[in-house]
């Protein structure tokens, strides 16, 4: 990928975009995703990709600063489209993550650009059962803190505008860099994700979060034992197994196209 152009990822609808860390060092890396946004309306995130070193195949840094699986699976494609690989085992340095994730990707159409991707997904820091203010009542949640963003889990219906209004206050509660609202609904197997980033002010109901069903895999690991579920969001499927040694592997679909200016 060079200067120019950017890829258009789309992992399980979580439309990402991708582009090269810019070289212009007056620009910021909020106003080039500005303008990647105005660009592309239906962005849900975006992300910048430098070149790798000792410890990484290929960096990631968020506009926000956050974790993302979804932007990391789909880094993990590029690499691999870029050097005409199959399948490989990419290991991806993200924003918010503290050491690389590694990521298995494979070739599932080649002509349509469309990859499956497993990715190991960071370990919960904290995991904590609460409740959190909404609205004129209390919420319960379970908060589980990833590196790079903390997610509420609850199975309490909520009203979208109520969660919209609230998840700022609950940004700030937590100190997070990022915030989601997770809806499980365990019986029917779906998950409806918010999430709200503070440093880029954004807010969406995401199509697909990688993050928060890695949240929720962790949560019923803690009730159920080790096993893996797969759960469908608004724009597809995802599968997150919590293995007995403590691994949590994400397994999604992303499709990427470069684009230029």
């Amino acid at each position: 990928m060079k200067q120019g152009s950017y890829i258009y990822a789309d992992p399980t609808g979580n439309i990402t975009l991708l582009a090269p860390m810019p070289e212009d060092s007056t620009l910021s890396l909020s106003d080039a995703a500005s303008i990647l946004m105005e660009r592309e309306p239906d962005a849900e995130q975006i992300g910048f990709l430098s070149p790798g070193d000792a410890d990484c195949d290929i960096a990631l840094q968020m506009a926000g600063g956050e974790f993302c699986g979804n932007a990391a699976m789909s880094a993990a494609a590029v690499y691999a489209r870029f050097y005409g690989l199959n399948s490989a085992v990419v290991h991806v340095r993200v924003s918010g993550a503290p050491d690389p994730v590694v990521v298995q990707i494979r070739t599932a159409d080649e002509q349509a650009h469309l990859y499956i991707g497993t990715v190991e997904m960071p370990s919960p820091v904290s995991t904590e059962d609460l409740n959190v203010p909404l609205d004129h009542g209390m919420l319960p949640v379970t908060a589980v803190r990833l590196p790079g963003i903390v997610h509420l889990i609850t199975d309490t219906p909520v009203e979208k505008e109520c969660a919209e209004e609230a998840i700022r206050q609950w940004c700030s509660l937590f100190q997070a860099d990022a915030l989601g609202l997770i809806l499980l609904n365990r019986q029917n197997e779906t998950l409806t994700p918010l999430v709200y980033v503070r440093r880029s002010n954004t807010l969406f109901w995401e199509s697909s979060c990688a993050s928060g069903t890695t949240a929720a895999g962790a949560v019923l690991r803690s009730i159920l034992g080790p096993g893996s579920w797969t759960f469908s969001e608004p724009a597809g499927k995802l599968t997150i197994e919590a293995t007995a040694d403590g691994r949590l592997l994400l397994t999604g679909r992303v499709r990427i196209e470069e684009r230029s200016f």
